[in-house]
């Protein structure tokens, strides 16, 4: 979790995002992390496929590569939305926790700060894992030149679900209801289970690949 920062992720340079990141502050933080991990593995999900469409060998391909394509797109924007996003939930939930306990706005507002400042770390494990899901039907699609590429991708998307798992985690003792917390749990970890599987089909299709060229 996160606080809100002036400049939104979108529109800052790399080279400025990553000094702020290793600042002493809380923004940006975890979150972000994990949400440009899942938009990096999106785009160069998508560089991928951009060096595969038109293809006369891939020609088969035409409807999954604009099908994919449309989501990339949808997932990467998403990626950058939950970075700012983590950061404003963060800052709701921090200013209710600094209050007394027995704080009459805090008593009231404090469950659906809790469930805001894990909405946005789960929707990011939902988009990776997504994004791993079209990386595996990708698989044999896309110019073998760009394995490396494609693997990079899967990589990205399989830390981007771990890594905002965690910011989950952390949140599921704050909630009152213990029931609710074990639903978010259960589903996280179907996620992740699903997401580790697509993970390492592409792990293995462009290892596949890789000993093919080598050979």
């Amino acid at each position: 979790m996160t606080q809100p920062t002036s400049a939104s992720t979108k529109d800052r340079a790399i080279g400025a995002l990553l000094e702020a990141l290793a600042n002493k502050s809380p923004t940006p933080g975890g979150g972000a992390v994990a949400a440009l991990l899942a938009g990096l593995g999106a785009a160069t999900a998508h560089m991928t496929l951009n060096y595969s469409v038109g293809r006369k060998a891939l020609a088969a391909h035409e409807a999954l590569h604009s099908r994919v394509a449309a989501r990339l797109d949808v997932l990467r924007n998403r990626a950058l939305q939950a970075a700012d996003a983590d950061a404003a939930a963060y800052a709701t939930l921090n200013t209710l926790w600094k209050l007394p306990a027995e704080n009459l706005q805090r008593q009231a507002e404090f469950p659906a700060a809790v469930q805001a400042a894990t909405d946005v770390p789960m929707g990011v494990v939902r988009d990776a894992a997504e994004l791993l899901g079209l990386l595996a039907e990708l698989c044999g699609a896309t110019n073998d030149m760009l394995n490396s590429d494609l693997a990079i991708a899967a990589i990205s998307a399989d830390a981007a679900a771990r890594a905002a798992s965690w910011n989950v985690r952390i949140n599921l003792p704050a909630f009152d209801d213990a029931a609710r917390a074990r639903t978010i749990e259960t589903e996280m970890q179907q996620l992740l289970a699903a997401a580790a599987e697509h993970h390492q089909s592409v792990l293995t299709h462009c290892e596949a690949v890789a000993a093919q060229t080598a050979g």
